[in-house]
């Protein structure tokens, strides 16, 4: 569970992942190197089974959850 501030200074939380156990394989992502974690980090949105991002200034909880008690 990630809440972040959004752009225009909301909060949102979304349930996701950077596990391709849990993504569908048409979006598991092919990494190409470049990607720069310190401007955005990219998370696949377990219920809107996308991909979204967040700055890591933006960042205000993180939280493990048991992958048993998610459901997309």
């Amino acid at each position: 569970r990630i809440k972040f501030r959004k752009k225009n200074g909301d909060q949102r939380t979304m349930i996701a992942t950077n596990d391709i156990r849990f993504m569908p394989t048409d979006a598991v992502p092919v990494f190409n190197g470049t990607h720069n974690y310190h401007t955005s980090y990219p998370v696949f949105d377990i219920h809107a089974q996308a991909w979204r991002s967040f700055k890591p200034d933006n960042l205000i909880e993180m939280e493990a959850l048991d992958p048993a008690t998610i459901t997309p």
